[in-house]
């Protein structure tokens, strides 16, 4: 189901209150206080696809624990946060500019993120993210920019191979097309290559048959 909360935010909650005993998978935007009131108790839901509206200054409702997928875009940092408490989470995609440096702990009863696509502007988060789920991560997408500059890692294949994930078999670095400089690309693909090893393929988001 896929629903936009503004301009209607009076209509949009009723919806959700309707659908909320039963509903799968969900996919809002624009959603506030009252919509994240709902969305809380949804508890058939698995796969949740969230865009916040204005919600500053307020304290903001937890996510449903049972998600099994999660794709956040604007996101607080307690949602951030509340990812390491959801025990069958398998699927994440981050997309944001939050500022907050979140430290992630492996948790014994959660069964481990399998794919994570991440586009925030905290490097420590995304390095913890990694960290904390090595021992099950198989797919990861990064964004990462090819030249000094915003969203630029700095020895990002270097930090990512010290997370440890051995079981990755796949590796995405995502680009925004106006900022792509090609042989700085291939540069960092050759790094990314050397540092992981023929066992993990690396390709960038734009040059796909490269």
């Amino acid at each position: 189901m896929g629903l936009s909360c503004h301009p209607f935010a009076e209509w949009s909650e009723a919806v959700l209150r309707k659908v909320r005993p039963h509903l799968v998978e969900l996919s809002v935007r624009a959603a506030t206080l009252k919509h994240l009131r709902v969305i809380r108790d949804m508890s058939s839901l698995r796969k949740l696809d969230l865009d916040i509206g204005d919600t500053a200054g307020e304290e903001v409702p937890t996510l449903p624990l049972q998600l099994e997928e999660l794709t956040m875009n604007e996101f607080t940092g307690g949602h951030l946060q509340s990812i390491q408490w959801m025990p069958n989470l398998r699927r994440l995609h981050l997309m944001g500019y939050s500022e907050d440096e979140l430290e992630f702990t492996a948790m014994p009863e959660h069964c481990g993120l399998q794919y994570i696509d991440v586009a925030i502007s905290s490097d420590p988060t995304t390095l913890s993210l990694v960290r904390a789920n090595r021992a099950t991560l198989s797919e990861l997408q990064v964004y990462c920019a090819t030249r000094p500059g915003h969203c630029f890692i700095n020895n990002l294949s270097a930090s990512l191979h010290q997370c440890g994930a051995n079981g990755l078999r796949r590796l995405t670095l995502r680009r925004n097309p106006w900022h792509h400089d090609l042989r700085n690309c291939r540069l960092q693909l050759e790094a990314f290559r050397a540092r992981f090893g023929p066992g993990v393929g690396v390709q960038c988001s734009l040059c796909v048959d490269e």
